[in-house]
């Protein structure tokens, strides 16, 4: 070996000697005591200058050998001196080395014990925690650098973010390769608590807690499991308490409990592609109750594509080839929108009954139906509506809208359907009626219209329903006019027929066909009618009824200008029935108990006599 090439090795050695006493001896004084806390009260002076509040930190490690790096007891008070930040303790393994090159590579940061209470005062336009951003802000006319972050793994565990009155909480997250692309990992109970007070000055507690978000990867795609449940409470009775004819559905007391399965085809800043594969959702108290959701969903920042939907509840099947989004525009002032293919499916109605009608808790009968919805924010839009049933027995066509969906007053909540046609063959409205635990009246009379067919409309506001339209039965056609006011529990109307095979109808053959205009009301009100019930019985409803006969016939005798009353208390109906002549009145009067039985009907003739009145009012 040369002189020279033992030289230079011994200058080698030497350097690198030096080099690593220097590394040796420099973490030794960075781990000792002194150099631990000149670091902390650097900082500490540093981070109090900067953000002009107080800084404290119990204590700081750092070891470069081992590449740690730690703080503990970390406290930042905001502007009014009140505790903004607590940190039990912050951890990090950093390459110091890579530093030096601009690289920041941490391969595990952990955070613990973290408070951050942030407030803002209503009509203030100053929170607490704005000092901080101004401060971290700097000077804007300097270049930034750009930095290399690459942080490997990322842990937290009881976290707690407060804003005013609420809150976020966190029990436990790990990350894998933050950076990297997609991370792997999971968050288990995440939990916000909200709160809102309503125009009524009910206030609402709204509780979301992502109970698992589990973060993997399967034939390396994303692939996202999550398990959360949503919670809300006024603290008030429900609206059904008292109400048994009243749905579970009461938004001041969710309980709901949701998992899915999301598989992400591709994801970029501007467009996602992902298939939801498996989505349940159960509320036990509310009734709700989705056993299987799955469908492909594509968008960017204007819209969302859903195709392939398919929806099961217990029963109920619904398939919604596509739908479109539309995402709300703040600039251009436009709202959300979406639209729909044809919906098709199979329902059947007791899967909704205990949150939305109770009524319907019996009923089984199966209905395809097929629609289009449009709709905003505001309004929704049926199209091609079709439903019926399987055997053709029963079917309708309409369309229509919901309107004012997010008034605050319900009163201004409006539905309108207009029916081109419905179809009822014989014996059907018998059987829908059956699907209904409710008291049963004329159904003899019902069977007797045979097929029955409707052309018309429904209007629903509020509380009170209308329907108008043109009744066709095989006894006859009527106009007819329905009301149903909820607020009194009355069901009211009028109707008018030129054709009308009234005996026929009710099985009296001597009365003939009749051409009339008749007004009614009945009584719905349960608690009305019960007490009558308990104290007279009877078979037949409650109301009354005033008609103007313009013709009909009675066996072989044809008569008009008749004028009609009945009036029923539930057990005995009475009426009388009028022809007004110049100087005598002619017609009955007669009763009956059972619409089932016309044939057993009193009747007895009414005659008297009266003079003649002028136009003077002299006899």
């Amino acid at each position: 070996m040369s002189p020279k090439l033992k030289k230079a090795l011994k200058v080698a050695a030497w350097t690198v000697g030096i080099a690593l006493s220097l590394t040796i001896v420099s973490g030794i004084l960075l781990n000792s005591a002194w150099a631990q806390q000149r670091i902390k009260d650097q900082a500490t002076k540093y981070l109090s200058e900067r953000l002009q509040t107080r800084v404290a930190v119990e204590g700081v490690s750092v070891n470069i050998l081992t590449h740690d790096a730690s703080l503990r007891g970390v406290v930042v008070e905001d502007r009014q001196h009140r505790k903004m930040l607590e940190a039990d303790r912050v951890e990090a393994d950093v390459n110091w080395w890579a530093l030096r090159r601009g690289k920041v590579d941490i391969d595990r940061v952990k955070l613990n014990g973290v408070t951050l209470r942030l407030h803002k005062a209503e009509g203030d336009s100053v929170a607490n925690f704005a000092f901080v951003i101004d401060a971290l802000k700097g000077d804007s006319t300097k270049t930034k650098s750009k930095t290399d972050l690459q942080i490997k793994s990322f842990s937290a565990e009881r976290i707690a973010v407060i804003y005013n009155s609420d809150s976020v909480t966190l029990r436990k997250l790990t990350m894998k390769n933050v950076g990297e692309g997609i991370p792997t990992g999971n968050i288990e109970d995440l939990a916000l608590h909200t709160t809102h007070t309503g125009r009524k000055g009910i206030t609402t507690h709204h509780y979301l807690t992502l109970n698992l978000l589990k973060l993997s990867k399967v034939n390396k795609k994303p692939n996202l499991e999550i398990e959360l449940t949503y919670k809300s409470d006024n603290h008030r009775p429900r609206k059904n308490t008292g109400k048994p004819h009243r749905g579970f559905f009461d938004a001041g007391h969710f309980d709901a409990t949701a998992k899915m399965q999301i598989e992400i085809n591709h994801i970029a800043p501007d467009t996602v592609n992902a298939t939801l594969k498996r989505f349940t959702m159960t509320d036990t108290t509310m009734g709700f109750d989705v056993r299987e959701l799955h469908c492909d969903i594509a968008g960017n920042r204007r819209y969302f594509d859903v195709t392939n939907m398919d929806l099961r509840q217990i029963d109920t099947k619904l398939h919604i080839p596509s739908a479109r989004v539309t995402l709300p525009d703040k600039t251009a002032g436009t709202p959300v929108t979406y639209s729909t293919g044809t919906v098709t499916g199979t329902a059947i109605l007791r899967d909704i009954a205990r949150p939305f009608a109770p009524i319907l808790h019996r009923f089984t009968m199966p209905l395809q139906l097929s629609v289009v919805m449009t709709g905003d924010d505001n309004t929704i839009r049926f199209s091609d509506v079709v439903v019926k049933t399987p055997d053709n027995r029963f079917s309708v066509s309409t369309h229509g809208w919901v309107d004012s969906v997010q008034a605050r007053d319900n009163h201004n909540l409006r539905v309108h359907y207009d029916v081109t046609r419905m179809t009822v063959k014989t014996g059907m409205a018998k059987k829908i009626f059956d699907q209904f635990p409710i008291k049963k009246f004329m159904m003899k009379q019902l069977n007797a219209l045979g097929d029955i067919n409707f052309g018309g409309a429904l209007d629903v506001r509020w509380k009170h329903e209308t329907i108008t339209g043109r009744l066709q039965t095989r006894v006859g056609a009527m106009g007819l006019r329905l009301e149903i006011d909820q607020l009194s529990h009355y069901i009211s109307g009028s109707a008018t027929t030129t054709n009308l095979d009234l005996g026929r109808a009710i099985d009296m053959p001597d009365i003939g066909v009749i051409a009339a205009t008749a007004r009614f009301q009945v009584d719905i009100s349960k608690e009305r009618t019960g007490a009558i019930r308990r104290k007279k019985g009877g078979k037949l409803p409650i109301g009354k009824v005033s008609a103007h006969v313009d013709k009909c016939s009675y066996k072989f005798v044809k008569v008009g200008d008749l004028d009609a009353t009945i009036e029923s208390d539930g057990a005995v109906a009475q009426g009388e029935l009028t022809a007004h002549a110049k100087y005598m009145d002619t017609g009955c009067t007669f009763t009956f108990t059972d619409t089932d039985n016309m044939r057993k009907m009193k009747i007895k003739p009414k005659l008297s006599f009266h003079g003649a009145k002028k136009k003077n009012g002299k006899k």
